[in-house]
């Protein structure tokens, strides 16, 4: 089709119909002469006039590259290579496109395209794409979609014109660089960004499966690192800089849970059992091998694992019981400890079935193994002490309203002994030792035969304190002037978890007084009413 114009002067004449909307606007239409990089204008606005000359603001500018098309035509052609640096550039940029009608030649229509967001993206992934290919940039030419991509002006008008430009940058030049700096950076990255592909080496399967759940670091022999967006993987420099020649490197998993779990363990002699929930690790069957299913099931403390046959249905031919690494450095609960030593003592002294369930409702049926130790009386007997040690503990900090309390196993062990006697006044006062204190009397005591009283006291716990009140009965004696005093058997009156300070224990005595209705009261070097 004949066209009264070609398209140079197509494009000469929407250059030129540009340079006069932005003098109709006062804006300033900065032409580039030569060496274009894929824009034609910067259109600069006028200072603020009304701010101190000091203090006025960057004014606006942007990039603007113009095309004219006939009009009917949807879409124009851009060359990438030369389109790269308006949209590297922090200032905003755009893309005008008249529309021009071939036999009177006038402009019947505008439209704006914001190299922004959605826009944005779409360059930057046609320049990945161009470097995966191999291909130089300038040698790639794409076609827009006005109509998808552009907004029409409501007038091809220098007004309507400002008004589309300003409205892509309504808080300035400075707000307006940090958004486009931050999609440039993140644009593409939406789900996720780094890939390392590594080659490692280990001595057997049951190696590269703890390393795979994160128990032990694997040697790397090669890697290959990977920046990838909008889904095109770029190989780039590994984060050692001189290789793996001459830098000792080890890959280190985590591996992310594959849904909480309950575990069950019953010890076969007396059918004992004791339940705890944690975290269900499943070994994908790359790993672990053909007709091999590997799962383990990870508290605060511990670890246990089954290695199943699949031809054996859902018995373990295998369970390993293991605690954490760094286990004196673990804080946890009371009752987390006492779980772990209570298992720990049945592994190594009869055999035990262990089942582990998923929480989820479509999860499979309970996956069962058992374990048959060799016997190992001596540790044996040490874990149930231990035991015993986290149950009076659990005991106590349930008493004081604070099961949520964390130790070491070195604070657990540490005051258990102290939290025994505080047990034994609720559950067995007949086994506690009574008190006794003197004091001087005075010409005239009136002395009654006895009174009640509460004893107060705590016992360190961690970095707290278990302050306690025991109800006492104390028998009164003379002897000249030095009275004797001599308590039946404490019984526990009220527990709390307190800071270790005075104006805490203080502040307890007032609170056990007032629940009991005792006001009188005595501790350690102390007597009270």
């Amino acid at each position: 089709m004949n066209r009264p114009l070609n398209s140079d002067e197509l494009g000469a004449k929407g250059e030129q119909k540009f340079g006069e909307l932005c003098l109709d606007a006062r804006l300033k239409p900065n032409q580039s002469d030569r060496d274009r990089v894929g824009w034609d204008y910067v259109v600069t606005w006028p200072l603020l006039e009304a701010a101190p000359l000091d203090c006025r603001p960057a004014p606006l500018a942007c990039h603007v590259q113009v095309k004219t098309v006939w009009q009917g035509n949807g879409s124009i052609s851009l060359n990438i290579g030369t389109f790269e640096h308006i949209v590297k550039d922090a200032r905003p940029a755009f893309i005008v496109i008249f529309e021009v009608e071939d036999q009177s030649l006038a402009f019947v229509g505008a439209r704006i395209i914001h190299i922004a967001d959605d826009f944005l993206s779409e360059i930057l992934k046609r320049l990945r794409q161009a470097q995966v290919d191999g291909k130089a940039p300038n040698k790639i030419s794409f076609t827009v979609k006005t109509t998808k991509w552009g907004i029409d002006l409501p007038a091809v008008t220098g007004a309507a014109l400002k008004a589309a430009f300003e409205e892509a940058m309504p808080e300035g030049m400075a707000s307006y660089g940090r958004e486009k700096n931050r999609q440039l950076a993140q644009l593409g990255f939406e789900k996720g960004f780094m890939t390392l592909e590594t080659s490692v080496q280990a001595s057997s399967a049951d190696e590269i499966i703890d390393g795979f759940l994160g128990l032990t670091s694997l040697p790397v022999i090669d890697a290959k690192h990977f920046l990838t967006r909008f889904g095109i993987p770029v190989e780039v420099p590994v984060p050692w800089d001189d290789g793996l020649e001459t830098v000792d490197a080890s890959l280190t998993m985590k591996m992310g849970r594959t849904e909480a779990c309950t575990v069950t363990v019953t010890r076969a002699g007396d059918g004992a059992v004791t339940t705890f929930t944690g975290d269900l690790y499943v070994v994908p069957a790359a790993i672990s091998g053909e007709g091999r299913m590997i799962l383990e099931a990870r508290s605060k403390l511990l670890r246990i694992r089954l290695d199943l046959s699949l031809r054996s249905g859902s018995h373990g031919s295998s369970v390993i019981f293991a605690g954490l690494p760094d286990l004196e450095t673990i804080s946890a609960r009371a009752s987390d400890w006492a779980t772990y030593y209570r298992i720990a003592g049945w592994a190594v002294s009869e055999p035990l079935t262990v089942q582990i369930k998923g929480r989820r409702i479509n999860t499979p049926p309970a996956i069962t193994g058992e374990l048959s130790p060799c016997p190992d009386h001596e540790e044996a007997h040490k874990a149930d002490n231990a035991a015993k040690s986290a149950e009076i503990v659990e005991w106590a900090m349930l008493k004081a309203q604070a099961p949520g309390t964390k130790l070491t196993s070195r604070q657990l062990f540490d005051a258990a002994p102290g939290l025994a006697v505080l047990r034994a006044m609720e559950q067995s006062p007949q086994t506690v030792s009574p008190l006794s204190f003197t004091t001087i009397g005075g010409e005239k005591s009136n002395l009654q035969p006895d009174y009640e009283m509460l004893y107060l006291n705590s016992v360190p716990v961690g970095e707290h304190e278990i302050a306690y009140a025991a109800r006492v009965r104390m028998r009164t004696s003379e002897a000249g002037d030095v009275i004797s005093w001599v308590s039946d058997h404490p019984r526990l009156a009220h527990v709390r978890k307190i800071k270790p300070r005075e104006k805490a224990l203080r502040k307890f005595a007032r609170e056990a007084r007032r629940i009991t209705g005792i006001t009188s009261w005595f501790g350690p070097g102390e007597l009270g009413d």
